[in-house]
C-alpha cells in the first residue's frame, strides 16, 4: 500500500508512544467541526516494546476506541506512522512522469534507505525545491517503512472494521496541520511540533517539506528542566541555519511552533529568540483551519489532525 494516495477521508488514526488517537472531522474547508475525538492509553511505557508488532494488543486498543464512539467508526481514516518507524527524505530523481519515476526509483531504493525495496512500503511525490534548475534532474520527497508492521496493522484495522484509505508519515501530517490551508507568504518557513514523547522539525519551501527531522525532546511528562528549553531551541536554530547554508542562501522567514509543547510556548519562544531574530509564531492549527468549537484539551493532536485534514480540498 502506498504511503501517499488520494483520499476523501476526514478521519485520522495515529499510534505513538503509549497513546492511540482517532479524530474524525465533518464539513468542508471553512466550516469544519469535530465529529469524533478519542484517545486511549496503551498501558505500557513508550519504549517498552514495539506496539506495531503485537496484533492482538492493537486490535484490543482499536476495539476500545470503537467502543468509546458508541461501537461504530464514524468513517474511514488515514493511518499515521510515527517518525521512528518511517524514513522521510528528499531525493534527486530523473525528471519524468511520476508513475515512471516511481518504477525507476525501485532500482535506486537501496542507495537511499537501509533496507531492500522488496521489504518496504514506499512512495514518492514530486516537490518544488530551491535547487531545482529545471534541467533533467528533479526533486521528490520519499518515504519508506518496513512493510511487515504496516501490513500487519492494516490487517488489524480491517478486523476491527476500520477502513484505512492511505498511510502517511507523521511529519507530513504535522506540516499540513501547522501550515494551514493557505501557503504563507514567506518562501521558506520552519515548522516545529514540540511533542509529547518526541518532537518534529520540518523546513518547508512553499508548501513542500525539504528537510525532516525528529529530535528527542518531550513535553508531555511535566515541566522540562530549564536547560531543556535552551537545548531544544538550539536544535530549532541549527535547522534554520542549515537552510541558509545549504539552499543557496535561502533563509527561513518565520518559525511556527505547535504541539503539546505549547503549554510552554513562551519559554520555548524566549529561548529561540535568544539565538535568532527570525520571527516565532505560536500556532494553534485548530484556529488556522477555522475548526468550529475546538476542544479545550487539544494540544498534542497536531499529527492526527493533519491526517484528518488530508481529505480537505485534496490536501
Amino acid at each position: 500500500m502506498a504511503l501517499w494516495g488520494k483520499t476523501k477521508s476526514l478521519g485520522g488514526l495515529f499510534v505513538f508512544g503509549d497513546k492511540m488517537q482517532y479524530l474524525a472531522l465533518d464539513g468542508k474547508r471553512g466550516s469544519l467541526s469535530v465529529k469524533a475525538m478519542v484517545e486511549v492509553g496503551l498501558d505500557m511505557a513508550p519504549t517498552q516494546r514495539d506496539v506495531w508488532s503485537d496484533p492482538v494488543a492493537l486490535e484490543g486498543h482499536l476495539l476500545k476506541l470503537k467502543k468509546e464512539m458508541g461501537g461504530k467508526w464514524p468513517g474511514s481514516a488515514v493511518l499515521g506512522i510515527q517518525s521512528k518507524d518511517v524514513m522521510v527524505k528528499v531525493v534527486q530523481v530523473p525528471r519524468m512522469d511520476e508513475r515512471d519515476m516511481k518504477e525507476a526509483f525501485k532500482f535506486e531504493f537501496d542507495k537511499h534507505f537501509p533496507f531492500p525495496s522488496q521489504e518496504a512500503v514506499f512512495d514518492l511525490a514530486m516537490i518544488d525545491h530551491p535547487l531545482d534548475s529545471g534541467g533533467e534532474t528533479a526533486f521528490a520527497v520519499a518515504a519508506a517503512s518496513r512493510s511487515r508492521p504496516v501490513e500487519s496493522f492494516l490487517q488489524v484495522c480491517n478486523k476491527a472494521g476500520l477502513m484505512i484509505q492511505s498511510v502517511e508519515p507523521s511529519a507530513v501530517a504535522m506540516l499540513r496541520a501547522l501550515q494551514g490551508p493557505d501557503v504563507p507568504p514567506e518562501p521558506c518557513n520552519l515548522y516545529v511540533m514540540a511533542g509529547f514523547h518526541t518532537s518534529l522539525i520540518v523546513i518547508a519551501y512553499k508548501d513542500n517539506g525539504i528537510l525532516y527531522r525528529s529530535v528527542s525532546y518531550a513535553f508531555g511528562k511535566g515541566r522540562p528542566a530549564e536547560d531543556a528549553f535552551t537545548s531544544f531551541a538550539r536544535e530549532i536554530y541549527s535547522s534554520a541555519n542549515y537552510a541558509a547554508t545549504q539552499f543557496k542562501g535561502l533563509s527561513v522567514g518565520k518559525i511556527y511552533l505547535g504541539g503539546y509543547g505549547l503549554h510552554y510556548g513562551e519559554e520555548i519562544r524566549e529561548a529561540v529568540a535568544s539565538m535568532t531574530s527570525i520571527p516565532i509564531e505560536l500556532t494553534d492549527p485548530w484556529n488556522v483551519w477555522e475548526i468550529k468549537d475546538p476542544p479545550d484539551d487539544r494540544w498534542g493532536w497536531d499529527v492526527v489532525l493533519g491526517l484528518a485534514l488530508r481529505g480537505v480540498d485534496g490536501k
